[in-house]
């Protein structure tokens, strides 16, 4: 099977804002979001772009062949040629799933990348590859945390701010990503005692400190990601029970 993904540029560049404004009161959007999003400032100002809508702009195409694959990318082409929109082929992608062909295709004669049996493609928050397995995902998650321990060691900050940024953004995101993919106990256990290494060194206390002190909520309450995904996971599974 092949996978085309389609990012289409510029597509909200292309509807008119009165549309957008029509669109957004029918989801009944808050006015003032709608007022800050769409038309920010004076009337003077310039309307921007619907950035946190990036999404929608999205499509996958599937195909068993090649061949078919070609065909269908050549009819997306020449419907958005049709709408007045282009397909922005640098971002978009190209997967191969149970096939060790890698079609060469093109949109509006740009190549569009491929994605190699080892890498992985983002689409709608979703880490994808060949293989299935949730890898990539891991990945960014151990990415994510990475950039947020260096950022925190390097900043002069207290300990007790650096716990509120970790329990505040920093682990949120990592359960936010632990959506599609379950981290393995071992390594949720391993960015726990990162966290609890980052909060000693701000303490300027020794590794002996029991990491006890650190989680209690009269203490620091520093939060645990391996509780945080537990937990998010246990209520998501949790059957729902019709209302009586």
């Amino acid at each position: 099977m092949y996978v085309y993904f389609e990012d289409k540029s510029k597509a909200f560049d292309k509807v008119p804002h009165s549309i957008l404004r029509l669109a957004l009161r029918r989801i009944r959007l808050p006015e003032p979001f709608i007022q800050l999003r769409l038309f920010p400032g004076t009337k003077h100002r310039p309307p921007v772009k619907l950035k946190n809508l990036s999404f929608v702009d999205d499509a996958a195409f599937f195909a068993c062949t090649p061949g078919g694959l070609h065909r269908t990318v050549a009819r997306v082409d020449s419907f958005n040629a049709a709408c007045g929109i282009r397909s922005n082929a640098a971002k978009g992608a190209v997967l191969s799933i149970n096939s060790k062909r890698e079609p060469l295709i093109k949109s509006n004669d740009v190549e569009v990348p491929r994605i190699s049996s080892d890498g992985a493609f983002r689409y709608l928050g979703v880490f994808l590859n060949a293989t299935g397995t949730g890898g990539p995902a891991v990945e960014a998650m151990e990415e994510t945390f990475g950039r947020a321990m260096l950022s925190l060691r390097n900043k002069k900050i207290t300990a007790k701010m650096a716990v509120y940024v970790i329990n505040a953004v920093v682990w949120p995101a990592m359960v936010y990503r632990s959506r599609n993919f379950v981290p393995k106990l071992r390594r949720l256990q391993k960015w726990d005692a990162s966290a609890r290494a980052l909060i000693r060194k701000k303490l300027h206390v020794a590794s002996t400190f029991h990491a006890s002190a650190l989680h209690h909520p009269a203490i620091l309450a520093l939060a645990s990601i391996e509780e945080q995904v537990t937990r998010y996971h246990m209520k998501a599974w949790q059957p729902r029970v019709p209302a009586a």
